[in-house]
């Protein structure tokens, strides 16, 4: 098509323009459309050189009247995955990537891609997502699930840096904390953002979780015990609270039950935070 031939001699990273990721819904994108206009439109550029605004505003509508059909953009995203710069899948595998992510919006994004990739490819080779051994040998599948989070964690770190208290860059953090096992600094940035934000229940639940795992109940008891006067929606967190008290009473036969991070009815409170679309406002 006339399409296709002007994408293969001149292809235009429509993720990259709208600033969104390819797995971005359709709300995110139609949002992000409307933002990117209201920056480039011609009339707020009068004075950009060569046209500046003018030809980016032409490439926005270009992108949306892609994007927006869903056959066009399965079309297009096989050319973007053909495209895309094959310097960050090398730092970043299986990651799509657009530019070096400059802002903590960009670094989440980043983030979830690699989180998402490392506990696919996690339960891709077994079902006991969190009875993997990462220093075992033979496993190097574990060995690239356990670089895909540490990647995730880094791009975190990395948007903390942009935003320091931003609560969800250090809720998807302690979420991969959590999946390397890596309980001190998961109970860490879980405390930060059960501070910073009281009636978020992701960030009650990691510490909680961190907590039974260092083995400290009665902690984590009091945590909860605060985290259900705070959180509107606490039935998850009462239903842990009453697991952890049952907990407490066979600790003195000396047994630590487990708990999973995979629980059904927790299933939400532990998935990375995205950023919020237009349809909704939740963090």
């Amino acid at each position: 098509t006339v399409h296709s031939a002007a994408m293969a001699a001149e292809f235009v990273d429509y993720y990259d323009l709208l600033a969104c990721a390819p797995d971005s819904t359709l709300a995110e994108i139609k949002q992000a459309y409307h933002e990117k206009l209201r920056e480039f439109h011609p009339d707020k550029r009068p004075n950009s050189q060569e046209g500046r605004g003018k030809k980016i505003t032409a490439q926005l509508n270009e992108a949306w009247e892609v994007l927006k059909d869903e056959r066009r953009r399965e079309d297009y995203d096989r050319q973007w995955l053909k495209a895309r710069p094959p310097a960050f899948d090398a730092a970043f595998p299986s990651v799509p990537r657009r530019a070096a992510p400059s802002t903590a919006d960009e670094c989440r994004r980043v983030g979830n891609d690699l989180y998402r990739a490392a506990g696919a490819l996690a339960q891709s080779h077994t079902t006991d997502v969190e009875g993997i051994t990462f220093g075992a040998e033979g496993m190097d599948w574990a060995k690239q699930v356990m670089e895909k989070y540490q990647a995730a964690i880094d791009v975190y770190t990395k948007g903390l840096g942009y935003a320091a208290d931003d609560h969800r860059l250090l809720n998807n953090r302690a979420l991969c904390y959590a999946a390397l096992k890596m309980w001190a600094k998961c109970k860490e940035d879980a405390f930060r953002v059960t501070r910073l934000k009281p009636d978020f229940k992701k960030g009650w639940f990691l510490l909680a979780k961190a907590l039974w795992k260092e083995g400290h109940l009665d902690e984590a008891k009091q945590e909860l015990e605060s985290a259900v006067q705070q959180v509107a929606d606490a039935a998850d967190l009462h239903e842990l609270l009453i697991e952890i008290q049952h907990a407490l009473n066979e600790s003195t036969a000396g047994h630590l039950p487990a708990i999973s991070l995979r629980r059904q009815s927790m299933s939400r409170s532990v998935s990375p935070v995205a950023t919020p679309t237009a349809a909704s406002t939740a963090p």
